[in-house]
C-alpha cells in the first residue's frame, strides 16, 4: 500500500490515513504505558500503521540510513511513558526507541517524559 496507494493503508478501520492525518499535523504525542522500554503493543501497531508519513524509499541522515520524509515540514514530538517501577535502564531504552523514531520520521529533537500514573499528563 506504501507505493500503490500513497497515505492510505489497504485495511479497511479508523486508522487507515494516520499517515495523510500525521502530515497535516504540527505535533505527533504518544502516550503510552511503558512496556520494557517500548512502547504498548497497540501505540506499536498504531504508529507502524501510520509509517505511510514517509516515503518507502531510503535516504541518509546523520550518517545512517532512514525513510526519505514526504515533506520538508517537521512534527514536534513528545512522548509520555507511564507506569511505576520505570528504572535507569527502562528509561534509557525507552530515550533509544524514541530518538531512533525521531530520525526515522525527520521530527523536531523530542520531549520525553516518564511518570508513574496517566494521571499526571498535563499537555
Amino acid at each position: 500500500c506504501w507505493i500503490n496507494t500513497p497515505l492510505k493503508c489497504i485495511w479497511q478501520d479508523t486508522i487507515r490515513e494516520n499517515g495523510k492525518k500525521l502530515l497535516e499535523s504540527d505535533e505527533l504525542i504518544i502516550i503510552s504505558k511503558c512496556a520494557n522500554g517500548s512502547y504498548s503493543s497497540k501505540v506499536k501497531k498504531i504508529l507502524e500503521r501510520s509509517i505511510s508519513f514517509v516515503e518507502p524509499f531510503f535516504t541518509i541522515r546523520e550518517k545512517e540510513i532512514h525513510h526519505k520524509a514526504r515533506t520538508s515540514k517537521k512534527l514536534n514530538f513528545s512522548v509520555f511513558f507511564y507506569g511505576n517501577g520505570i528504572d535507569d535502564v527502562v528509561k534509557k531504552t525507552a530515550t533509544n526507541l524514541v530518538l531512533a523514531n525521531q530520525k526515522n520520521l525527520n521530527t523536531y529533537d523530542p520531549k520525553i517524559y516518564f511518570i508513574n500514573d496517566i494521571k499526571e499528563i498535563k499537555i
